[in-house]
């Protein structure tokens, strides 16, 4: 980057952006990370790459009951207003371990037939949230079910009914 540069146009250019950076949004990285990551080998940051990717899914298919809630910066006509950001949708879903646990054996497949797996799954369960709290799930941010704290809310229930699932199929 400094190739062809003079010291102190090289100096100076190094003040500067050290001096004036800004740190990147958590909400603007998970969005990036589908690009950046993809076609890796890194097993950590292919499951960054298949949250990032299960996160837009839920954002922008129209089946998902979150479309057009989730605020994503590359998509930002679906949801100007929305009562979730993809870092909650994201960091949640990577803090939970649905990966980790490979609760789905998703990391062996390859990472679109993951994607679609677990986001399948997630819609069908955010579903019944949507169809059973009709009135507070409306309500978005005003309300629980569809505001930040209530979608990571459920994702840890739908981690816990897998982990159930998991270990009551592996007990019998």
């Amino acid at each position: 980057a400094f190739e062809g540069l003079s010291r102190a146009d090289q100096a100076r250019l190094f003040v500067d952006i050290n001096q004036n950076q800004k740190r990147v949004s958590p909400n603007l990285l998970w969005d990036l990370k589908e690009d950046i990551y993809a076609g890796t080998n890194d097993p950590d940051l292919r499951c960054e790459l298949i949250i990032s990717k299960i996160g837009k899914a839920l954002a922008s298919c129209e089946e998902s009951p979150l479309f057009r809630s989730v605020d994503v910066p590359s998509l930002p006509h679906l949801a100007p207003s929305a009562p979730v950001t993809l870092n909650t949708l994201c960091y949640t879903i990577q803090k939970s371990g649905i990966l980790g646990s490979d609760y789905y054996q998703a990391l062996s497949l390859p990472v679109d037939e993951a994607v679609s797996l677990i986001s399948t799954g997630l819609m069908t369960h955010f579903s019944f949230f949507a169809e059973n709290m009709k009135e507070d799930w409306r309500k978005g941010k005003s309300g629980f079910t569809r505001s930040s704290n209530g979608v990571a809310s459920l994702i840890w229930l739908f981690r816990q009914a897998l982990h159930y699932l998991n270990y009551h199929e592996s007990s019998h």
